[in-house]
């Protein structure tokens, strides 16, 4: 879906092949999508891994249901949730959003994800 819509994706079977490509390349990514329950880390666990290799890279955090606030969740370096079903025009929302830097910021989008 993301393809479909100009994005250039990078998928991991693992959430530890994932952390590791981050920190080989912390800014080779955009965006971070993960869930909230994997195999081996919870996607919160991984939002803090990725805070401290990058403080800016935005995390999406999807999720059958959240039992933690968003601030709560923004302390933890979510920075975006998504509850589950979505649709295609939510997920895409919710990644513009997360990628769209403030005015006057040092470089533009790349739209890449991981």
């Amino acid at each position: 879906l993301l393809q479909r819509i100009g994005y250039t994706v990078s998928a991991f079977s693992s959430v530890h092949d994932a952390l590791a490509a981050i920190r080989a390349d912390p800014h080779r990514f955009d965006a971070v999508i993960t869930d909230t329950n994997m195999p081996g880390m919870s996607g919160v666990d991984l939002a803090q891994q990725v805070a401290q290799l990058r403080p800016d890279l935005p995390v999406v955090l999807v999720s059958g249901r959240s039992e933690r606030s968003h601030d709560e969740l923004a302390a933890l370096g979510v920075h975006h949730h998504l509850d589950k079903p979505f649709g295609a025009h939510e997920l895409a929302d919710v990644l513009h959003r997360a990628l769209s830097r403030p005015a006057g910021a040092a470089r533009a989008p790349r739209q890449d994800c991981t």
